[in-house]
């Protein structure tokens, strides 16, 4: 056993010289391979990213239902949460909003912009849960596009048009309830 050992340390030590008097073919090649990656780098399209969180409670007699043993795999509101909020209709209607400070800022020219923005905008927009319980759920909206300040535009722009639509609905419901009351 010792000898074997001793073989293996050896053998170690042996390839260690081997590698220092040699140290040039292991570090020649990375240092070009990391400049031209680098150099690379330099021609790729520049990239941003624009995320918004989000949080959504859910509706007290939803919580209810949940906690009386009401099974709750039907009630898994992220698909129709996403739809609302980032859908294509959703992103549609956001960027038609958005259109006068695009024009203003230079960034839409004419149509065919437009549609160009839409399509990016629905290919990279991602929607993702954060963390969910029974009482709230914490979504994550991410978009990248060429143009920081467009992006997070866009993003606010789901995010508010979401919340301002929610809002119209409740204040709806609730002055149908108190008409239905008077």
């Amino acid at each position: 056993m010792a000898t074997n050992k001793q073989e293996q340390a050896k053998a170690i030590y042996e390839l260690w010289d081997v590698i220092l008097q040699h140290r040039w073919r292991f570090v020649l090649p990375a240092f070009a391979v990391t400049a031209i990656v680098l150099f690379a780098s330099l021609f790729l399209p520049r990239k941003y990213e624009a995320v918004a969180y989000f949080e959504r409670r859910n509706a007290p007699e939803l919580i209810e239902a949940i906690r009386s043993g009401a099974s709750d795999s039907y009630i898994d509101p992220l698909q129709a949460l996403t739809k609302e909020i980032a859908g294509s209709n959703a992103i549609v209607q956001a960027v038609n909003d958005l259109e006068p400070k695009l024009r203003k800022s230079g960034y839409i020219t004419n149509a065919s912009d437009m549609s160009e923005l839409r399509l990016a905008v629905t290919r990279q927009m991602i929607v993702s849960r954060e963390y969910a319980d029974q009482t709230r759920m914490n979504l994550r909206l991410q978009l990248v596009l060429d143009d920081p300040h467009i992006s997070a535009m866009v993003v606010n722009e789901l995010v508010d048009r979401y919340m301002r639509i929610t809002r119209e609905g409740l204040m709806e419901r609730a002055n149908s309830s108190i008409a239905y009351f008077d």
